[in-house]
């Protein structure tokens, strides 16, 4: 598919992209941890999305073109590999201290999110949130083609409070009634309310769905 000039390159790109898991692509920043031209980053960072290592997930916004302009959130296909990548195994990711789990959790989440959205019943498109002042913050919009809205953010504790809920709240307010529901998935086992169109839920309620405990 294309022709690899340094794949010691590749290997250090790719290795640099797991370390941004689940944040914003810097091209200029993945340029300086591979240690690898800019131009050649932005071409093996293309490669690796064509073949199914890396998939971007673009900014949202309900002007287009502020999706086009900026930047991506970029996710490793495989949390395995992104394991791999990042030298860390179950024992360590049990960690409190865990630096990593975050990513990872994330990461998960995201990936889990993208396979259901090719047989969910309503058409979806992913994205994540990002407003202009870098205030708020959502991990994952799912919107529907006439514009309804889904939140989900992703927090890699065993508990959740209020506060979590922050960033879902300013969207829910600037939304309104095209804000359909806001979630915060956590590594609890209980299933939660938190108010009006507002949840906690369990990484397992990813393929399951529990009732609302109130």
């Amino acid at each position: 598919m294309a022709r690899i000039n340094e794949p010691s390159g590749v290997a250090a790109v790719l290795r640099g992209l797991a370390a941004m898991s689940g944040q914003q692509l810097v091209v200029t920043t993945l340029a300086e941890m591979a240690d690898v031209a800019r131009a050649t980053v932005e071409r093996y960072t293309e490669l690796l999305d064509a073949v199914f290592l890396i998939h971007p997930l673009r900014p949202w916004s309900r002007n287009p073109l502020a999706r086009a302009v900026r930047r991506p959130k970029v996710h490793l296909v495989d949390t395995g590999l992104l394991c791999h990548l990042l030298n860390v195994n179950e024992q360590s990711l049990t960690r409190i201290e865990s630096r990593e789990l975050g990513a990872v959790a994330e990461t998960y989440v995201v990936n889990e999110l993208r396979k259901q959205a090719t047989w969910a019943e309503t058409d979806v498109t992913l994205h994540h949130f990002r407003d202009s002042h870098g205030n708020s913050e959502v991990d994952v919009i799912a919107e529907t083609p006439d514009a309804r809205v889904v939140g989900i953010e992703v927090k890699a504790a065993l508990t959740v409070t209020g506060r979590d809920f922050k960033d879902l709240e300013s969207l829910k307010t600037k939304l309104g009634s095209d804000f359909m529901h806001g979630y915060v998935v956590y590594l609890g086992t209980s299933t939660l309310s938190f108010g009006d169109r507002l949840t906690a839920v369990p990484l397992g309620a990813l393929w399951a769905n529990p009732p609302v405990s109130r």
